[in-house]
C-alpha cells in the first residue's frame, strides 16, 4: 500500500503539454512510494496522455460527467489508498525532485497539521519563458512568506491532506462546482481545530491554462459562490461586508470582461440561496473567527 496518493483530475483535453510537465516532475521524485489517481472527469484521456505515466503506479478512474473540481477530487479520495492525499492541477507541476519528500517531512514535523499549502508560481500564458509571477499565497500579509507558518486557507492548485481528515469532517463540498470549495473546506478545518500550514519549500509551477470556463461563467460562479460561502460560515456582520466587497470587485471585473449579464444572474442566484445555506450549526464560533483574523485570513474579504 503506497504512503501517498496523488490525485490528478482531468476535465479538459487541452492541457497535454502541461500534463507532460506534471508527469516528468513526478518521475524524478526521490520519494517513490506513491500512487497516481487519474480522474477522467467527463473526458476520455488519450493513449498518449496515459503513456506519460508509464512506469508509475497509476490508477485510472472515470466519471461520465464533469463533476467539477471538488467532485473529481472526491472521486480520487474514494479510490485512494495512501495515508496522505496530494491534489495537484493538471496544468501544474512540482519544481524539485525533493517536493514529495518535503511534504512527508512537513506532516511529520507538524503533527497538528491536517492540510498543507504550498508556494505557487503562476506562469501566465503571455509570459511563458519570460517572467514568473509569484502568487498563490494562503494569507495576505503584505510580504512574501519564506518560512513555514500556520495559515487559515490553502490554495487549491496544489495542496496535501492527511486522508483521515476526510473521514473525520467529510469530503470536499461539491455544490460550488467552480471555485470557493477551498475556502469552504478551510473554514471547516479551522472550526474543527485542524491546522493548515504553508510550506514554501514546496514550490509548484502553475501554468494557468484555460479552464474551459468563459469569462461569463467565471463571473457567475465567483459572485454566487462568494455570497453563499460567506453566509454559510461567517457571523452576519462579516458575511454582509464580505459579500458587498466581493460584489463590487466582481462587478468591476464583469464590466471589464463584458460579462455583466452573467454577474447579475450569479448575484441573484447567490442572494436567493442565502436562506438555504444560513444555518446556526454552520456559523463559525467566535474563537475560530478570532484565530482566522489573527492569521489574517478571509473574513471581511
Amino acid at each position: 500500500m503506497p504512503l501517498i496518493s496523488i490525485v490528478v483530475v482531468i476535465s479538459s483535453m487541452e492541457r497535454e503539454k502541461e500534463l507532460h510537465s506534471l508527469a516528468d516532475s513526478l518521475k524524478i521524485q526521490t520519494f517513490k512510494d506513491f500512487e497516481i489517481i487519474l480522474v477522467e472527469n467527463g473526458v476520455n484521456c488519450s493513449n498518449e496522455q496515459i503513456a506519460l505515466f508509464n512506469g508509475m503506479d497509476l490508477k485510472q478512474v472515470k466519471s461520465e460527467i464533469n463533476t467539477g473540481v471538488a467532485g473529481g477530487r472526491n472521486i480520487g479520495i474514494k479510490n485512494s489508498s495512501g495515508k496522505f492525499v496530494i491534489f495537484i492541477d493538471d496544468d501544474a507541476c512540482f519544481s524539485s525532485n525533493e517536493d514529495i519528500q518535503n511534504i512527508i517531512r512537513s506532516f511529520d514535523r507538524y503533527p497538528s497539521a491536517g492540510a498543507l499549502s504550498f508556494k505557487i508560481e503562476d506562469i501566465k500564458p503571455e509570459s511563458r519563458g519570460k517572467n514568473i509571477d509569484h502568487g498563490g499565497y494562503p494569507v495576505r500579509r503584505g510580504k512574501r512568506l519564506d518560512s513555514d507558518t500556520a495559515c487559515s486557507y490553502f490554495f487549491g492548485g496544489a495542496c496535501a491532506f492527511r486522508k483521515k481528515i476526510f473521514e473525520d469532517i467529510g469530503l470536499l463540498p461539491e455544490e460550488y462546482f467552480f471555485g470557493c470549495e477551498e475556502l469552504d473546506f478551510s473554514f471547516r478545518l479551522m472550526e474543527k481545530g485542524i491546522d493548515i500550514f504553508f510550506i514554501p519549500d514546496v514550490k509548484i509551477k502553475h501554468f494557468m491554462s484555460p479552464s474551459g470556463k468563459s469569462e461569463g461563467q467565471r463571473s457567475y460562479y465567483l459572485i454566487k459562490n462568494r455570497i453563499n460561502v460567506a453566509f454559510k460560515y461567517l457571523p452576519l456582520r462579516y458575511a454582509i461586508i464580505h459579500s458587498l466587497l466581493w460584489s463590487v470587485f466582481v462587478f468591476l471585473e464583469s464590466m471589464r470582461t463584458s460579462s455583466l449579464k452573467h454577474y447579475l444572474k450569479g448575484l441573484v442566484h447567490g442572494i436567493k440561496k442565502i436562506q438555504a445555506v444560513r444555518k446556526d450549526d454552520n456559523v463559525l464560533s467566535a474563537e475560530t473567527i478570532k484565530k482566522i483574523n489573527k492569521l489574517m485570513g478571509r473574513t471581511y474579504y
